[in-house]
């Protein structure tokens, strides 16, 4: 039996040895098939992909067979990041040549940016028992164990890998990754140490080890991995940035500045090395040079929302109001504005308009779509607060009249009661705590979390959801604790927004920011403020609404909160007294900033009093 298997696979082997000779031979005869090869080639490094994939598909047009063709076919679409296509192509390939390496890996890594991990883990798998000693094969089947968060089998690859190939130093340095995440310190350390030994001349390793040291807070150790890599290759780019970096943070400008100069003139059509510099000049007061740095970055990438952030707070602090600069910024919000209110993203659409009224506050454009948005969400008193605004500085404005009066023409419906605003108590006060973190914190763009700040709290605010009391990158837990106390607030630590923010009532949080490491970001402010948006969303969905009794009327029970933030008439409150449910409260009346009920639960207000915390959980 064993021997007609032998026989078998020995005739299998014969098949395929002479398949590949035949077509080696068969390529041989279209010369022409080869030229277009070699042009696509051309057209290919000198990424001109369009052109370079006409001149593939023409090679393969006059020889089917030409795998190499298939292949790069396979790289291009992966580049521009259609994998299906990628996918396609170098399946060709490796139908024609089951043995194509090189058709292989780029496979397995199409499969992988699909999102088809299981499949490209079966591919590894497969090209591993077909060549159990190709070290490539090892490593990328324990890059995908890696990112499954297979560990212990990411780890045994590994070590296949560098027992096949010692001299493989990446597989070294994920194996210090592995065990950095696992804060096994010395054995993180020592594998970024063997890394070092295995390639001396490459700046990879110390780059890694610096990164290690720069996340531990040990700064002077990681200034001297990042020289150690510089001496190595001169041109570092990512060595003289993260020197720049520190030193950035250090305070120490004259030496970022060095640094981010030089990366500047290495690559001269980056934006995140552009604005680098030009935080250096904004932060050590050389304002007009930071603009001009800060407009440039703007030139090559408009949309980048951090950069953008920089510059206008200049602008706000440098130009006076009637300045033609902050027109244009102005402007700029306010379109930006028109464009979420299509969407009907509100809450980006009032940040936008306050923005734009910031800038200048004489345009009454940006105050009237703002007194729009609050007619819709019937928060009256803002209304007539901004539609008075516009007529001190158009008294002939002839739609905010019109809308004055209809707000007018609410008011004396009764459809909003008597009280003033400011003579309604306030509600409970919540405190947000926001922990900003990354993956690889110094390759993300400096001073991004104070952006972040800006941006989530801007957005929880203006929901009138959330009262936003403190804000920090580097907040410890005693800290937040302490704060809360003052503020009357409990205090719960939050790690994993998703996963456990259905799970509590509270009034404090501390959030890590998953979503930013989930993507990945290094340069795209645009994309940045989608997560942002999408995550305070989903707070202000989740967190309970809480206000307290304020009056109590025979059978009539008043609460501080309204229509705004989202009560509504037959909505049912929870009543507390500390951690002691006392009631429930079935809404009859809501307006926009009190509601009145009747006590269904138990049906009396003697269980009731002045300043008990009421509740709705807006958990769907």
């Amino acid at each position: 039996m064993m021997l007609i298997h032998g026989l078998q696979s020995w005739k299998s082997l014969m098949v395929v040895k002479t398949t590949i000779i035949f077509l080696l031979v068969f390529s041989s005869l279209f010369p022409s098939a080869k030229d277009d090869y070699k042009e696509g080639l051309i057209l290919l490094k000198a990424k001109r992909y369009n052109e370079a994939i006409l001149k593939f598909k023409s090679s393969i047009k006059k020889n089917l067979y030409y795998k190499e063709s298939y292949n790069k076919l396979g790289e291009i679409y992966y580049e521009i990041k259609d994998y299906k296509s990628s996918i396609k192509f170098l399946k060709k390939a490796i139908d024609l040549d089951p043995f194509y390496t090189d058709a292989i890996i780029n496979l397995g890594l199409a499969y992988e940016s699909d999102g088809q991990a299981n499949n490209a883990i079966s591919l590894w798998k497969k090209a591993i028992k077909n060549d159990p000693v190709n070290e490539e094969f090892h490593y990328n089947l324990a890059n995908c164990f890696y990112k499954k968060g297979q560990i212990l089998d990411a780890i045994k690859e590994y070590k296949k890998v560098v027992e096949i190939e010692p001299s493989y130093f990446m597989a070294y340095i994920k194996l210090g990754d592995i065990y950095k995440e696992k804060k096994e310190k010395d054995k993180a350390i020592n594998f970024y140490e063997d890394a070092k030994t295995r390639n001396p001349k490459s700046p990879i390793p110390y780059i890694s080890l610096g990164n290690f040291y720069y996340e531990l807070g040990e700064t002077d150790k990681a200034i001297w991995e990042y020289n150690k890599a510089i001496s190595r290759e001169p041109n570092s780019i990512d060595a003289i940035n993260c020197l720049g970096r520190i030193y950035l943070e250090k305070k120490d400008y004259e030496k970022a500045e060095k640094f981010y100069k030089k990366l500047n003139a290495l690559v001269q059509q980056d934006p995140f090395f552009k604005y680098s510099l030009g935080l250096v000049y904004e932060l050590s007061g050389m304002h007009e040079d930071a603009l001009l740095i800060y407009d440039d970055a703007l030139t090559l990438d408009p949309s980048d929302s951090i950069i953008q952030f920089r510059k206008e707070g200049l602008v706000k602090n440098l130009e006076p109001v009637w300045s033609e600069k902050r027109k244009v910024l102005s402007s700029l919000h306010l379109s930006l504005g028109d464009q979420y209110f299509k969407e009907r993203l509100i809450l980006l659409a009032i940040y936008e308009y306050k923005r734009a009224i910031m800038f200048d506050p004489q345009d009454t454009k940006p105050r009237f779509r703002l007194a729009r948005i609050y007619w819709d969400k019937k928060m009256l008193f803002e209304v007539e607060d901004e539609l008075l605004k516009i007529i001190e500085l158009d008294p002939e404005n002839k739609e905010a009249k019109d809308l004055l009066e209809r707000v007018g023409w609410e008011n004396r419906q009764g459809l909003i009661f008597k009280e003033k605003k400011e003579e309604i108590p306030q509600s409970t006060t919540r405190l947000l705590f926001i922990d900003f973190s990354y993956d690889n914190p110094i390759l993300f763009y400096p001073y991004t979390d104070e952006y972040l700040n800006h941006l989530t709290t801007s957005l929880l605010s203006y929901s009138e959801k959330i009262d936003v009391v403190y804000v920090s990158k580097k907040i410890k837990e005693d800290e937040a604790i302490k704060l809360a106390r003052e503020n009357g607030c409990s205090f719960y630590i939050l790690p994993k927004v998703k996963k456990d923010l259905e799970k509590m009532i509270f009034d404090g949080l501390l959030v890590d920011m998953e979503d930013l490491r989930k993507k990945e970001i290094t340069s795209q402010g645009t994309e940045i403020k989608d997560v942002v948006f999408n995550w305070t969303s989903q707070i202000i969905d989740t967190v309970p609404i809480k206000g307290n009794i304020f009056r109590i009327e025979e059978d009539n029970i008043f609460v501080n909160i309204g229509s705004i933030l989202g009560i509504k008439d037959g909505d049912i409150l929870e009543v507390f007294e500390g951690k002691k449910q006392k009631a429930k409260i079935k809404i009859t009346k809501a307006s926009p900033y009190i509601s009145k009920g009747v006590v269904i639960l138990p049906q009396t207000v003697k269980e009731l009093d002045i300043n008990q915390e009421v509740r709705l959980s807006r958990k769907k």
